[in-house]
C-alpha cells in the first residue's frame, strides 16, 4: 500500500512539473512538499500550483489554520495572527426560532438568506437547516447522525459546522434561532443560525452553544459558545463541501487537532486573493440589447451588471474557471474561460427563455428537446438499451440513450420554462420506462414555485413504489424495472394561477450500476379550460309564486391569450326535468384574462311552477357545441297567475355598457291599481325594497275575502300582480295591501262587465 501511495505522489509531481518551466521548478517542487505535509500555502504557491493543474488534495491542519481547498477557501482560527476573534451574537430576543420544527436527524427549509450567498462559485438566496449541526442550500439533502470524514454522504453543498448527532427537539430545551443583521458590517449583511443549549443525542446530559455566520461578501465564521463537561468533543466534524463532493476543506474531524473545538472559539472560512481581474458586458444574443440585473459568478467571485450589462470581478485565480451567468427570463448560461495575471476582458451573450406555457402544451420530442435541458446522464435522441425504443416515434429524453448509469448520479433534467394551471382540471402526464437498481437508484418528479431556486418532489396519481430512494437522498421514487412504456399522471388540481416549474431527477448510490435508468416520451400539459364562463347569484335564489327576479352576476374567462368569439346562451331546467330556452342568446367577445358582468337580472314569470330550477349558461357555438357550462339553483315558491314572461339582461349589452342596471325600490309602496274600472282583470304594482311578509286580499261590500292574491315571503323588487274577476259580480271591491310594520294600503276598485 505504500508503494502505491508513493507511485500515485510521484505520478502527480511529474504530471504537475512537466507543465512549468526551468525557472519555475524548484518553486512548484516545493510548494507540493509544503501542501502534502499539511502546511498552509501562501496566495504565490496557490497560484502557482493552480497554473501547472496540480490535482490538490487535503492535507492535515497544521498550526489551527489550512487550505486552500481546489476552489481556493482557506480558513483561520482566533490563534492565527490574521484569525478572526470570538464575539457571541445574541440572536434570542429577535431571531425566528425553528427548533420545535427539527425532529431528529430532520432539516427544515427553505429559508431566506436575506442576500445572495456565493459558495463555491453558485449564488444561493435560501438555506437550509439540519438538526445535526449542518446548513445546506439546497432542497432534499441529510445529515447522518454519524459523522464523517469530508466530503461525506451528503447531498448538494453544505457547510459542516459542527456536525455530530444533536438533539434539538426530541425532549430537549434547546432552541435554533437565525436572523438576517443588515449592514452588520459596514456595507455587508449577515445571516446568524445559532443552536442554543443544544442536547448531545448520543449523551443526553451534554449540552453546547454555538452559531454559523455567512456574510455577504462570502466569509464564513463558525463560532463554539461553550460545551458542558459531557459533550464529546472529538466526535464532530467542521469544514466545507461544494455540491459533488468533488472540492472540501476540513478543520476538524474526531479530535483532530486534539481537544478541538473548544469553548470561546471562532474559525474563519474565507476564499483566497486570486491575481487576476475580469470585466465585460452581458448581452441578448437577439438584440443586443444589455441585460441589467444578471448574476455573473467567475471562479469564486460574483458580480450583477448595471443598466448597461456591465459587470466586474477582481481577484480570481489565473487559469481556467468556470463561468454561470443566470438572469430572468433567460437560458442560464454555462462556460469557461482562461484569465491571465492582471486584467481581462469577456463578454457574454445569452438565450432568451421561450414565453411561460398558459394554456395546454403537447410534445413527443421528435422535432426537438421540448422545453426541456438536461444535465450529466439526461440526453435526447433515439434510445437503443432498455429501452430499445421510444413510446412514440424515434426519439425521447432518456439518462444514457445507449448504456447504463453512473454511479452517485445525481443528474436533472427540468424545464426551461414555466406552466401554469387554468382550474382545478389541472394535470401533467407522461409516458415513463425505467430500469433501476432495486431500493438503491431511482426518479421522481419534482416541481419549483421559484424559478428553480428550490424543488419539491411531487407525488404521482397512486404515489410512488418505493418512499425512500438511497440514491435520492430519501425521497420517494420510481425504481425496479418496468417491461414496457407505462402511462404517469399528476394531479396539478392545487396549483391553480401558480406558475411552476418542472424536473425528472435521477439519483444513484454509490455501488451497481448495471441498469440504464429512466426514459421520459409524451410529456402533456393539462392547463384546464382554455375558456370558462361562471355564473353566481347575488340576491335572492327564491322566487314567490306570484314571479320575481334574480340578480345574478357572469365571469367570462380567457386563459389564452387572444380575444375570442362565442355564443351565449342561457336556459332553465324545470322542475319537472324539462328544459326552457334559450331565454336568451347573443354572440360575446371574450378578452383574454377574466370580464366580469356585475349585474344580470333572471325574470320569472308566475305562471313557472313551483319546484326546483336549475339556471344553465353556456358559451360555444349555439345550439350544438358547448365549450364550457355552468349553473345554479333557485326555488319558486307557489304558482301564481298566467300572466308574464321569462326574461333576461341581454350579456352583449351589458358588457358594453349599454344594459340598463335594475335599481331595488327604495321604499315600500304600492302603486294605484290599473285599470280601474276593469274587465276582467286589474294589475296591483307593489315594491319592495327588502325581503317582506307580503299580503295582498280582495274584500266584496260585505266584507268577505273574495281572492287572495299574495300571502308570504317575497324578495326585494318590483312584483306585478293580477286580479282576475272572472268569476266575481261586477261591483265594488276593496283591496288591501300590507307589509307588517311597513305598509298597510286599501284601494276601491269597480268591476264592469
Amino acid at each position: 500500500m505504500r508503494k502505491a501511495f508513493l507511485l500515485l505522489f510521484v505520478m502527480l509531481l511529474i504530471t504537475a512539473i512537466a507543465g512549468a518551466t526551468d525557472v519555475q521548478k524548484e518553486q512548484v517542487n516545493a510548494a507540493i512538499e509544503r501542501f502534502n505535509a499539511g502546511y498552509t500555502l501562501s496566495a504565490e504557491e496557490f497560484h502557482l500550483l493552480k497554473s501547472v493543474d496540480f490535482q490538490f488534495n487535503q492535507g492535515p491542519v497544521i498550526d489551527y489554520a489550512g487550505g486552500p481547498d481546489a476552489y481556493g477557501y482557506i480558513f483561520a482560527d482566533i490563534d492565527e495572527p490574521d484569525g478572526p476573534t470570538y464575539n457571541w451574537y445574541d440572536i434570542s430576543a429577535t431571531g425566528t426560532d425553528i427548533a420545535p420544527n427539527l425532529s431528529d436527524d430532520d432539516v427544515e427549509g427553505p429559508l431566506p438568506i436575506g442576500f445572495t450567498f456565493n459558495f463555491y462559485g453558485v449564488p444561493y438566496t435560501n438555506f437550509y437547516v439540519h438538526s445535526n449541526g449542518v446548513i445546506g442550500f439546497t432542497g432534499g439533502f441529510t445529515a447522518p447522525f454519524t459523522n464523517a470524514a469530508l466530503p461525506g454522504t451528503f447531498g448538494g453543498p453544505v457547510i459542516a459546522w459542527c456536525w455530530d448527532d444533536f438533539n434539538v427537539a426530541s425532549g430537549a430545551a434547546g432552541s435554533v434561532y437565525y436572523e438576517t443583521i443588515p449592514d452588520f458590517e459596514p456595507g455587508v449583511d449577515a445571516l446568524i443560525v445559532s443552536y442554543v443549549d443544544c442536547a448531545h443525542y448520543g449523551t443526553g446530559s451534554g449540552f453546547m452553544s454555538g452559531q454559523t455566520i455567512l456574510l455577504e461578501d462570502g466569509r464564513i465564521i463558525t463560532q463554539y459558545d461553550y460545551f458542558d463537561a459531557a459533550w464529546p468533543v472529538d466526535t464532530q466534524t467542521i469544514g466545507l463541501r461544494n455540491a459533488d463532493g468533488s472540492i472540501f476543506l476540513q478543520a476538524d474531524f474526531d479530535g483532530t487537532p486534539a481537544n478541538y473545538p473548544y469553548d470561546d472559539l471562532a474559525i474563519e472560512f474565507s476564499i483566497m486573493a486570486g491575481d487576476a481581474n475580469v470585466m465585460g458586458y452581458v448581452t441578448d444574443s437577439s438584440t443586443n440589447d444589455p441585460i441589467a440585473g444578471a448574476m455573473v459568478s467567475i471562479g469564486n467571485g460574483m458580480d450583477e451588471t448595471d443598466a448597461t450589462g456591465y459587470y466586474e470581478i477582481f481577484d480570481q485565480f489565473s487559469g481556467d474557471n468556470n463561468v454561470m451567468i443566470s438572469a430572468n427570463g433567460y437560458f442560464t448560461y454555462m462556460g469557461a474561460v482562461v484569465l491571465d495575471p492582471g486584467d481581462n476582458d469577456y463578454d457574454f451573450q445569452m438565450d432568451a427563455l421561450p414565453p411561460p406555457v398558459s394554456g395546454d402544451y403537447f410534445t413527443d420530442f421528435e422535432a426537438n428537446q421540448g422545453f426541456f435541458d438536461g444535465t450529466g446522464t439526461w440526453e435526447w435522441g433515439t434510445p437503443t438499451s432498455s429501452p430499445s425504443w421510444a413510446y412514440s416515434g424515434d426519439n425521447c429524453w432518456a439518462t444514457v440513450l445507449a448504456g447504463n448509469y453512473n454511479d452517485n448520479d445525481d443528474d436533472w433534467l427540468t424545464s426551461v420554462t414555466s406552466f401554469e394551471a387554468n382550474d382545478a382540471t389541472a394535470m401533467l402526464s407522461y409516458y415513463h420506462f425505467y430500469d433501476y437498481e432495486q431500493n438503491y437508484d431511482g426518479y421522481n418528479l419534482q416541481i419549483s414555485f421559484d424559478g428553480g431556486d428550490t424543488w419539491e418532489v411531487k407525488d404521482p396519481i397512486g404515489g410512488y413504489p418505493d418512499s425512500d430512494v438511497v440514491g435520492l437522498d430519501q425521497e420517494p421514487g420510481f425504481n425496479g424495472t418496468t417491461a414496457d412504456w407505462e402511462y404517469v399522471e399528476y394531479d396539478f388540481s392545487m396549483y391553480e394561477g401558480q406558475p411552476f416549474w418542472v424536473a425528472f431527477r435521477h439519483g444513484t448510490d454509490s455501488s451497481v450500476n448495471g441498469y440504464s435508468g429512466a426514459a421520459i416520451d409524451d410529456f402533456f400539459w393539462y392547463a384546464g379550460y382554455e375558456y370558462q364562463v361562471l355564473i353566481t347569484p347575488v340576491q335572492g335564489t327564491t322566487v314567490p309564486g306570484s314571479g320575481g327576479m334574480i340578480v345574478y352576476s357572469a365571469e367570462l374567462i380567457n386563459n389564452v391569450g387572444a380575444p375570442m368569439q362565442f355564443d351565449a346562451w342561457t336556459w332553465a331546467t324545470l322542475p319537472d326535468g324539462s328544459n326552457y330556452g334559450p331565454i336568451q342568446q347573443v354572440p360575446v367577445v371574450i378578452q383574454p384574462g377574466s370580464t366580469t358582468i356585475p349585474q344580470l337580472v333572471l325574470q320569472v314569470p308566475g305562471m313557472a311552477p313551483t319546484g326546483l330550477y336549475t339556471y344553465h349558461a353556456a358559451i360555444g357555438d349555439f345550439p350544438n357545441t358547448i365549450v364550457y357550462e355552468d349553473i345554479f339553483y333557485f326555488w319558486k315558491v307557489g304558482f301564481g297567475s298566467m300572466g308574464g314572461q321569462w326574461a333576461d339582461t341581454d350579456w352583449s349589452l351589458a358588457m358594453n355598457g349599454l344594459a340598463s342596471p335594475t335599481e331595488l325600490p327604495q321604499e315600500y309602496e304600492v302603486a294605484s291599481v290599473y285599470p280601474n274600472p276593469f274587465n276582467p282583470t286589474a294589475n296591483i304594482n307593489v315594491a319592495l325594497p327588502e325581503a317582506a311578509d307580503l299580503s295582498v286580499r280582495v274584500y266584496n261590500i260585505n266584507g268577505q275575502m273574495v281572492a287572495e292574491l299574495a300571502n308570504g315571503q317575497f324578495q326585494a323588487g318590483h312584483h306585478n300582480l293580477v286580479l282576475d274577476g272572472s268569476s266575481l259580480a261586477s261591483g265594488l271591491y276593496f283591496v288591501q295591501t300590507q307589509v307588517p310594520g311597513q305598509l298597510n294600503n286599501v284601494q276601491k276598485v269597480t268591476l264592469m262587465k
